[in-house]
């Protein structure tokens, strides 16, 4: 079995100049993959904060149109009923509860 020239440097300690440039594009690889991991996770969790920002804004613009319309019932006068003390034509002023039994 052959051992290569890379081989025999690093089993004796001392890496060659090629095998420290390998080394240094393997971990370049490694940390790449690491950075497109994190950026695939931080797209995912921006889309989620998005999606709950839109659904927060929608609620909040719903809890306002509610408090617009309690506002608008609460400043809107209501015509008041109050009983008329005058007979009406079909009755008679003259006409008593007690007489009506």
């Amino acid at each position: 079995m052959a051992v290569s020239p890379n081989q025999i440097d690093e089993l004796a300690g001392e890496p060659s100049p090629g095998g420290l440039l390998g080394e240094l594009e393997r971990r370049q690889d490694d940390v790449l993959q690491q950075l497109d991991d994190l950026d695939a996770k931080l797209a995912e969790v921006l889309k989620g904060l998005e999606a709950s920002k839109a659904e927060e804004e929608a609620l909040s613009e719903g809890e306002l149109s509610e408090i617009d319309d309690e506002t608008t019932a609460k400043s809107t006068p209501v015509a008041e009923t109050k009983p008329t003390t005058q007979p009406t034509p079909e009755t008679n002023a003259s006409d008593s509860p007690e007489d009506w039994a």
